[in-house]
């Protein structure tokens, strides 16, 4: 299974990628996005057919105030290619499409445990409701029930958007993002105290990193369109759906 780190709308090359895999030319034959595919931001369409990009518009753009401004949504691929959300993905948008993998849960057969959401550090440069949602992070409630889950399924891999705060200093150049610890992080590091998995994959960070912290493998994945592509892809020979 071949994980990829955050999209940001850049759909094309998203898909390009399913269908040559770095380092192979093959197609994945499954994969996990991360989160921060971009969906639900505005943007306008770049490009034909299928798998075109959607480029988010900026606020002094004249189509920004229009009467139908274009949301982004992910393009719908099989099963086997799947995604979390992150913060900068509208929660309404990703619960109906058919390839959201959920909000948080454990998938006993692989051994997995995957949390959804994220905090946005530059919220103050963002809009309710347009590229910014009040949702964008798991409910507090919902979050101790994650970390109850997750103490008790014991999971080998763990993927998640944002990562736990052992890890947080290795990855993160964003004063603004060093400066908050978002609920979710922090739920994420009482996840991490409670049981060490041997692998955790992140992303959000927009680094690549793999590293150890705490008993764990970490791996952050940069954001997809940042070279070389490798950095923004993990495979673990094997694991599937």
């Amino acid at each position: 299974m071949w994980f990829i780190g955050d999209v940001h709308t850049r759909f094309r090359a998203y898909m390009e990628l399913i269908e040559h895999a770095p380092g192979t030319g093959d197609a994945m034959d499954c994969s996990l996005q991360v989160g921060d595919m971009g969906i639900g931001l505005p943007g306008r369409r770049v490009g034909t057919g299928l798998g075109g990009d959607y480029k988010p518009l900026c606020n002094e753009d004249p189509l920004f105030a229009g009467d139908e401004v274009l949301r982004t949504n992910a393009p719908v691929l099989s099963a086997n290619h799947r995604f979390l959300r992150g913060n900068h993905d509208d929660p309404a948008m990703c619960a109906g499409h058919p390839c959201y993998l959920g909000d948080y849960g454990f998938l006993p057969s692989m051994e997995l445990f995957f949390v959804s959401g994220g905090y946005s550090a530059d919220y103050v440069n963002r809009y309710l409701g347009v590229d910014l949602w009040e949702d964008e992070e798991l409910p507090a409630d919902v979050l101790l029930g994650v970390v109850a889950l997750y103490a008790d399924s014991k999971p080998r891999i763990v993927v998640s958007h944002e990562c736990p705060t052992v890890v947080k200093g290795a990855v993160v150049g964003n004063i603004g993002k060093i400066e908050k610890a978002s609920r979710t992080e922090l739920a994420l590091e009482a996840m991490h105290r409670a049981h060490q998995p041997e692998l955790w994959i992140f992303g959000h960070h927009h680094a690549h990193v793999d590293t150890e912290a705490g008993g764990t493998r970490f791996v952050g994945l940069d954001e997809l369109g940042h070279e070389p592509v490798g950095e923004c892809t993990f495979d673990i020979p094997g694991l599937a759906w």
